[in-house]
């Protein structure tokens, strides 16, 4: 998920549209209340420990931005720091850097804040952090591609289903330029951008982080 941006301000009927979808946002998250206790537990059993005592979490919600009018038909999910303000700024800087958290607390906002406040927990790949997320999306086709599965038989590391539950989220050790391939379906990650954490492991893939495996 990318960092969004503060634009210049959108017209006005941009900015009703926008009001409307975030209430009708919020309210829906307000219904799924009763959930985050149990999204909470189940984060805390499966994520591995190396990620979760990192000072690199965070919190999102599902958010349409006037400015940004493609948010309208699909809202960003957006990330915000634990004490509630909006990440920003540069990512991985000493402000980034400061106001990210280990899992517990973050975790501690996200069931604790007012209702309706947050949709889940991130983790932010930060430079230097020797972490790399490999986003496989195949929503389109319902199952993975050869191309995907072949990248999951290479990453043999920590995997999450994705919240659409059609892709995965995988987490592995070493280090490389970030880079998207859409024709495969791929986006990698090394700093600059966070991974939504669902707590819905893949049970066929290892439970801790591993370094991806040399390609032939």
């Amino acid at each position: 998920m990318t960092q969004t941006d503060q634009g210049a301000s959108a017209p006005d009927d941009l900015q009703h549209q926008a009001r409307e979808l975030n209430a009708r946002l919020q309210a829906a998250r307000v219904a799924g209340q009763g959930e985050r206790a149990e999204v909470a537990r189940r984060i805390v059993a499966t994520m591995p420990p190396e990620l979760a005592q990192r000072a690199q979490w965070l919190l999102w919600r599902m958010e349409a931005d006037p400015d940004r009018p493609g948010s309208l038909k699909k809202p960003l999910k957006t990330p915000y720091w634990t004490m509630g303000r909006r990440r920003a700024g540069q990512l991985g800087g000493d402000e980034d850097r400061r106001h990210l958290q280990p899992l517990e607390a973050a975790l501690r906002a996200f069931t604790n804040d007012r209702p309706g406040r947050w949709g889940g927990v991130g983790f932010a790949f930060l430079e230097g952090d020797g972490l790399i997320g490999i986003d496989l999306d195949w929503k389109d086709t319902g199952e993975p591609s050869n191309e995907q599965q072949a990248i999951m038989d290479l990453a043999a590391s920590f995997t999450e289903w994705s919240p659409s539950g059609l892709g995965v989220h995988i987490i592995v050790s070493g280090q490389c330029d970030s880079f998207k391939h859409d024709d495969v379906g791929v986006e990698v990650y090394c700093g600059g951008r966070y991974f939504t954490v669902t707590g819905q492991r893949m049970e066929s893939a290892p439970a801790d982080v591993r370094p991806i495996k040399p390609h032939d």
